[in-house]
């Protein structure tokens, strides 16, 4: 059963007022008057209410620590699925630099050509290539 309020917040009733004689006629005998018989009864109050006050402070422990447990799980959760998704985002990228090669060729750092390259016609790639060939 979970506590709602902090017992340690709560007061002793005044065990003299009239709504608890029957509680006090229950205790009272020829040697123990009414005013005794109410100091009993607050001093039961009191001895309870400290039991509930180290039953709920056992249980706030228990849900903080649940709740820390909770949170931690959750963080874990969340760090593991950002490595899933880091390893997918590279996977994914080498895939895509294997398919994709002339794409992820590297720049050469050169100026900009000034002159046009000479570039022999297939005619006379051919003829040379049928020159040495023979």
């Amino acid at each position: 059963m979970s506590l709602l309020i902090d017992p340690s917040s709560l007061q002793c009733p005044d065990f003299t007022q009239g709504i608890y004689t029957a509680a006090r006629a229950s205790l009272t005998n020829a040697t123990t008057t009414d005013d005794m018989a109410a100091t009993q009864l607050a001093n039961m109050w009191n001895t309870l209410n400290v039991a509930e006050q180290a039953r709920y402070q056992a249980h706030r422990r228990q849900e903080e620590e649940e709740q820390e447990n909770r949170l931690r799980a959750l963080e874990e959760s969340r760090s593991r699925q950002r490595q899933e998704d880091a390893q997918e985002k590279e996977e994914q990228a080498k895939e895509e630099r294997k398919k994709n090669k002339a794409k992820y060729l590297p720049v050469p750092q050169r100026g900009i050509p000034t002159q046009l390259p000479v570039l022999p016609s297939a005619i006379a790639t051919q003829k040379l290539q049928r020159g040495l060939s023979t």
